[in-house]
């Protein structure tokens, strides 16, 4: 298990998988003392049904990396981040990953940094 705010061991593996049921079910059953799965999710308002149904493990820390593929609008889309994060915080340690082109537009807007 890899602890929020701890750094991944070693011997730690980070697979970086697609938000589809056929990857989601291979972290079903893996054994995750030193896996942090990395997941791209392409749909926020259905995401949060299907990892919690794939990542049953309230303690381990699973990445979440959202994509706006449907080129929704730029508020629009951050609002459905947020309240996807808001629904899986209630069973895992999920934890948002941006792109570094992501930070350039955050502070760009006047948000965070």
């Amino acid at each position: 298990m890899v602890n929020a705010n701890s750094p991944i061991p070693n011997s730690g593996y980070v697979p970086i998988l697609k938000g589809k049921m056929a990857e989601l079910g291979a972290i079903e059953t893996c054994d995750s003392a030193l896996l942090v799965p990395l997941v791209e999710v392409t749909a926020p308002e259905t995401a949060p049904k299907q990892l919690a149904k794939s990542w049953e493990r309230i303690s381990d820390v699973i990445w979440i990396h959202s994509l706006n593929f449907s080129d929704a609008d730029e508020h629009d889309f951050a609002a459905q981040v947020l309240n996807m994060f808001s629904q899986l915080r209630a069973s895992m340690l999920a934890i948002p990953v941006i792109t570094v082109s992501e930070v350039s537009r955050v502070r760009l807007s006047g948000r965070g940094c």
